[in-house]
């Protein structure tokens, strides 16, 4: 009788199995490199062209590996290497017209190309791809999504996203072409930022099959790698949820997550039990967890990764960064494929609440450069704002050096952070990561010839606090040509007609076996939208590439209203000096222009034009004044215009000419360029300059005031 039951049951499972099998929703139509696929319960088999796709599978990319799929419903998707996803529900046809489509991006790039459903069914279609932190839907458009580093956010290419945060479904976002979001918390809404060109290639290029996987190049050919958004990267968070955490309420009455000691201890490995550290064994030395021990735990601690994941890196130190002080600073790090130049984002992250946060409640964000040479040790550069404990907000900047293992590719290092403070935030510190707001990757063009280099492009990223316009950070992507390499030259760089930079190199080094280099920046940024001049200074970091014979290098810094500058040359020159900001004046003069009326202006003045170097009786590198007056019978021709006229100026043994270029009445804004100056400066410093810079500032009722700032050569 037994036997029997059994015979009938295998009948009944055979005539059902049709029914009880997985129906498939898509098909590989393109797989390059290492791919697998994950049925429910099942091992993962490599993935083949033709190959089908069911609901509740995951597909995973590996390095240099990248994957197509076509859904039933005619949408495509693509996945960049490193990324995993499951294909949680889909439901649709084709020739229905219809589809219901979840999406699980756990880690990595994706791109949706969603058809269009027409009819009865349009409004009640979906398409959505979810991750730990965010959920973006469509119902026909074009769109790249990712998570890396535990931020989520989406880039639009063509039609509509909508957007939320996993913690926050009733704030969505809704964006088209040019625009993205970035979502770091998932307990706060989306930020939407505007899009570049080069960002959305990028993202392309990483999911587009038709593109060649990156390798590791033949020869001593140098990379530069840079990241495109300043988001964080952390691990497959699926794991972490199996093991449980604890919740809590905070002081705002908000819930705030605390990990298990199991969680910390599987943070803490995180980057080594990584697929990336599976793939490439040399990561998994790469990082000592000793010092990230629940028991000893960093005040505070960043997670940097560089180019498309070249580079990983913490970074990390065990005494507070606030109040002026300089802290001990040590980091721990890999490479994977070519040694080179990385640019990486820099932000604090709290291992025990997942906050984005340091571990005694203040926060930072910025940027990071690392320059590589295989043997030859590392040379890293950290530049930030912070929000401290104490609501106080300010600069952190900090130099790290050390060396690399090239049979491990994996490098160690130590340096210092210093902090200096601005004054009072009107935020707290856990908002600090979505209250920076950043330009993107800018393409300055040259506006006047550079000394001894042959420009190539320069491109700028600029961030700020977000409605604190009198200081900022930026880093700048450099390329010139092959050929000596001056101890210093200036160029003269523009944004369209927004703004104009005036940069000089100085102290720039050769170092290792001269294929590095290494110095300072100092200069001046006109911004002629808001009628304003900035103080800028930094470092600079270089590679050469033989490959293609090009030097490329990467420069960070700050900047600083020209006011607030001179102010603190007085109150705090110490600070600017930290800043890599000459500060210490060695001459001034004051500039004036001559009886009677050109191009509609008389009376023009630039008071107390003080220039300064980086020590006392040596050679001035910037000039500013925040006195420049003048007045006006009518509009002024500007430069390029008939009729325009420079204003000569001279006074105290220099002269210059006042080249209007901006007039707006309807704004009360003008602007113009200083060019020309020359002569014999007097004071600490005596001796022949050559300076050039911008003004601007307000203008009303046959007045106008500013300030005025410049390089000297």
């Amino acid at each position: 009788m037994k036997r029997k039951t059994i015979v009938i049951t295998l009948l009944a499972l055979l005539v059902l199995s049709p029914v009880l099998a997985r129906a498939g929703v898509g098909k590989f139509t393109s797989v390059a490199g290492n791919v697998d696929v994950t049925p429910p319960g099942g091992v993962a088999v490599q993935a083949a062209v033709g190959g089908e796709i069911n609901e509740g599978d995951i597909i995973r990319t590996k390095t240099q590996a990248k994957v197509e799929v076509a859904f039933q419903d005619g949408s495509i998707l693509r996945l960049a290497e490193n990324s995993r996803l499951r294909v949680s529900a889909f439901a649709g046809s084709q020739e229905r017209g219809e589809r219901q489509a979840t999406l699980y991006l756990f880690r990595g790039i994706a791109q949706s190309i969603v058809r269009v459903v027409k009819g009865a069914d349009a409004l009640s279609a979906k398409y959505e791809v979810h991750t730990p932190t965010s959920v973006h839907g469509v119902r026909g458009t074009q769109f790249f999504a990712y998570h890396q580093a535990g931020v989520s956010g989406a880039l639009v290419t063509e039609g509509t996203v909508y957007a939320f945060s996993a913690q926050r479904p009733e704030e969505v976002r809704t964006i088209g072409p040019g625009l993205a979001t970035v979502i770091a918390d998932p307990r706060l809404p989306p930020f939407v930022k505007t899009t570049t060109e080069a960002e959305v290639e990028r993202y392309r290029r990483a999911t587009d099959p038709s593109e060649k996987p990156r390798g590791k190049t033949s020869g001593a050919g140098l990379p530069m790698h840079m990241t495109g958004a300043m988001a964080p990267d952390e691990d497959d968070e699926e794991r972490l949820a199996e093991e449980g955490s604890a919740e809590e309420n905070s002081d705002d009455g908000r819930k705030r997550r605390h990990r298990s000691s199991k969680e910390l201890e599987r943070l803490n490995d995180r980057i080594k039990d990584s697929d990336e550290a599976h793939d490439d064994d040399h990561l998994r030395e790469a990082f000592d967890p000793g010092v990230f021990a629940e028991s000893n735990p960093p005040w505070f601690f960043s997670d940097l990764r560089g180019g498309e994941g070249e580079l990983s890196a913490r970074v990390s130190g065990t005494a507070a960064l606030w109040a002026g002080a300089t802290t001990p600073v040590t980091m721990t790090g890999a490479w994977r494929g070519d040694q080179g130049l990385w640019s990486a984002p820099f932000f604090s992250r709290n291992l025990r609440n997942g906050n984005l946060t340091t571990f005694d409640g203040g926060a930072y964000r910025g940027f990071s450069s690392f320059l590589l040479a295989e043997g030859q040790g590392v040379d890293a550069g950290l530049i930030a704002l912070y929000v401290d404990p104490r609501g106080q907000a300010g600069y952190l900047i900090g130099a790290l050096t050390g060396t690399d293992n090239p049979a491990l590719q994996s490098f160690t290092g130590a340096g210092a952070l210093r902090s200096i403070e601005m004054g009072a935030a009107s935020l707290k510190a856990d908002d600090l990561f979505n209250r920076v707001t950043e330009s993107g990757q800018k393409p300055l063009s040259l506006a006047g010839p550079p000394a001894s280099l042959d420009f190539l492009s320069e491109a700028r990223n600029e961030a700020q606090i977000r409605d604190i316009a009198s200081w900022g950070i930026w880093q700048s992507l450099l390329a010139f040509k092959e050929g000596p390499v001056p101890a210093s030259w200036s160029w003269q760089t523009a944004s369209g007609t927004a703004g104009t930079y005036w940069t000089t190199y100085t102290d720039v080094t050769r170092i290792g076996d001269g294929s590095q280099l290494t110095g300072l920046v100092a200069g001046v940024k006109a911004d002629w939208v808001n009628a304003s001049t900035f103080i800028t200074g930094g470092e600079v970091r270089g590679l050469f590439d033989p490959a293609r014979a090009v030097w490329q290098a990467l420069s960070q810094g700050v900047t600083m209203e020209t006011g607030r500058f001179l102010q603190m040359t007085l109150s705090n020159q110490a600070a600017l000096q930290a800043l890599n900001i000459p500060a210490i004046q060695v001459g001034a003069a004051t500039l004036t222009q001559g009886a009677g009326t050109i191009n509609n202006l008389s009376n023009v003045r630039m008071d107390n034009v003080r220039f300064f170097a980086t020590s006392t009786g040596s050679v001035p590198k910037i000039w500013a004044t925040n006195a420049v007056v003048g007045d006006y019978s009518a509009a002024p021709a500007l430069v390029g215009q008939a009729g325009f006229q420079a204003v000569p100026l001279s006074g105290g043994g220099l002269s210059a000419n006042f080249e209007v270029r901006n007039w707006n009445p309807s704004a009360g804004t003008w602007g113009a360029n200083i060019t020309g100056g020359t002569g014999t400066l007097s004071g600490v410093r005596n001796g022949t300059v050559n300076f050039q810079g911008g003004a601007a500032g307000r203008l009303s009722d046959g007045t106008f005031t500013g300030t005025g700032a410049g390089i000297v050569k």
